[in-house]
């Protein structure tokens, strides 16, 4: 486990920290929402060991699984967060481009 230091200063800031051998059961994978630059890595035996991992916790904003397998894509939305339907791509689903051309002369 590598863990961030708390630098000098004002406010709460950690540096870059990554986690190992996470529990599926601790704080950091089930209560926690860690917003800064921290990687929590938890190993699995099977693409469904993986799925109800990704599953076992209520929120889900950064939550992801690295794989080489790119045929079997799967996506969720929990308690924070907008989902793999709510970001950049979805809103431009419900929005049309309109230029307006004005003579600035």
């Amino acid at each position: 486990m590598l863990r961030g230091t708390v630098p000098d200063g004002p406010g709460y800031y950690t540096t870059p920290a990554v986690f190992t051998d996470v529990d599926p059961g601790s704080r950091i994978a089930q209560e926690e929402e860690v917003f800064g630059p921290v990687l929590a890595v938890t190993a699995f035996d099977d693409e469904e060991h993986a799925l109800a991992l990704a599953n076992d916790s209520r929120y889900g904003l950064g939550a992801g699984v690295w794989t080489s397998d790119v045929s079997a894509p799967a996506t969720g939305l929990a308690a924070c967060g907008i989902g793999a339907d709510g970001g950049r791509e979805r809103i431009n689903a419900y929005t049309r481009p309109k230029a307006v051309f004005v003579s600035l002369l």
